[in-house]
């Protein structure tokens, strides 16, 4: 009968078995997920050394932005492809920093609460190991109390003890892991939470790149520079000897000097009875017309016989020369201005601008943000010498911009004036 009265049915019910079954996948899939999530943000936050020499370690997109950007200041002022890429370069160094910022919104929100979950799947499971012992100890003390034939009092306590033991590790159990199964809530806030981070990410990425299409129309549109306007004649390097001075590019002053393989000079001793100080440098004794490298090299004369005709050769008149360019006009320094190419809403101590104003920069505080003054306005389509609004201004939201880029002031509206009358 004592054995009829604690008789226990601990046999799992199918529904406590697919709750484990549910919760073990659960608990699978978070340490899967945590894992993954954690190797996408540790690999986002890798460093490298700097590419510059300068033993540092920067983030990926910060090496790749400041190499560009070194690249575009060393270039000349009115290279375009060193602005874009300069200004390219710094787009590049503000995707790293809004990487970083959802790489810190990513780990404080959903990568946290995966681990808040793990740590509540692990609890569940010592729960489960305390469960089983407390069922062991049962079945086995059940077991000796079945067995003993006689009444035994201090073991049917023992028994029930055990019992209630294992009954209230039963229902820790079971609640632990209904309350994790209806956190559905939870985890889709954090998910969600998660997923606008990845948004605004990526669309404030998508922002800073639309900034530099602009940049990329305006100058592929821009008509190319030819080369020689750009630079100017630039002069060959003359040989030192002092015998090339007198060579000039008329006709006048040409010598009779013929070309050898070698490279040097020579005059036959008939030169004299031939006429060679007659003849053109472009045609031979038959007057067909000769290769340019018959021109009279710059060698040297090797004997005293051909010094002598040579200087018989030249002419009298003294050789024409071209004018010496005129020297550079000097120019004061002149101030750096810049144009804003985008309207800028400003906050407290920023300067606002409309797309056309003229800035002129006071202070280069950062590659990002410089101090200036608006010196042309737009929307009051005036020039303001003193430069009455001025603050920080955003770089990549402007471009470089002369003197002559300022509009003239716009003339102002009078109103007609009437001359006094006396009528008689």
């Amino acid at each position: 009968m004592t054995g009829e009265l604690l008789k226990f049915d601990n046999s799992p019910k199918d529904e406590v078995s697919e709750l484990e079954t549910e919760i073990r996948n659960r608990q699978d899939g978070a340490e899967s997920i945590h894992a993954a999530l954690l190797l996408y943000t540790n690999h986002l936050l890798k460093k490298c050394d700097s590419t510059d020499n300068s033993k540092q370690k920067l983030y990926l997109l910060e090496n790749l932005g400041s190499s560009m950007f070194r690249l575009g200041a060393s270039l000349p002022p009115d290279s375009r492809y060193g602005k874009v890429i300069e200004q390219y370069g710094q787009v590049v160094e503000r995707l790293n920093d809004l990487q970083l910022q959802f790489i810190t919104n990513a780990k404080e929100g959903w990568l946290s609460g995966l681990q808040r979950s793990i740590d509540d799947f692990k609890e569940c499971q010592s729960l489960q190991k305390k469960l089983e012992r407390n069922r062991g100890d049962y079945e086995s003390k059940s077991a000796k109390l079945s067995k003993n034939s006689k009444e035994n009092v201090a073991l049917e306590d023992e028994v029930r003890a055990a019992q209630v033991r294992y009954e209230d590790t039963y229902e820790d159990v079971t609640r632990r892991m209904m309350e994790m199964k209806n956190g559905d809530q939870d985890g889709l806030v954090e998910l969600y939470a998660f997923y606008e981070a990845q948004v605004a990410y990526h669309k404030s990425c998508s922002e800073q790149l639309e900034r530099v299409r602009g940049l990329f129309e305006e100058n592929l549109r821009a008509k190319r520079t030819p080369v020689p306007e750009h630079l100017g004649r630039i002069p060959a390097p003359l040989s030192g000897h002092s015998h090339t001075q007198s060579l000039s590019r008329t006709s006048s002053a040409r010598t009779p000097l013929t070309h050898r393989r070698n490279g040097s000079a020579q005059v036959s001793a008939d030169s004299e009875d031939k006429g060679y100080g007659e003849i053109s440098p472009f045609e031979d004794n038959s007057g067909r017309s000769s290769p340019r490298q018959n021109l009279p090299p710059f060698g040297r004369v090797q004997s005293e016989n051909a010094a002598t005709h040579l200087r018989k050769a030249v002419p009298t008149v003294a050789p024409r020369r071209h004018a010496p360019p005129p020297p550079a006009p000097t120019r004061a320094a002149s101030r750096v201005l810049r144009r804003a190419i985008y309207k800028f809403d400003a906050e407290v101590g920023e300067l606002a601008l409309n797309k056309g104003d003229i800035i002129e920069v006071t202070e280069k505080l950062d590659e990002g943000w410089w101090n200036g003054k608006v010196v042309f306005s737009v929307a009051d389509n005036r020039a303001d010498p003193q430069g009455t609004k001025t603050g920080l201004f955003p770089v990549n939201y402007t471009e470089d911009c002369a003197e002559s880029d300022i509009p003239s002031a716009a003339a102002p509206t009078r109103t007609p004036a009437y001359r006094s009358q006396t009528y008689k």
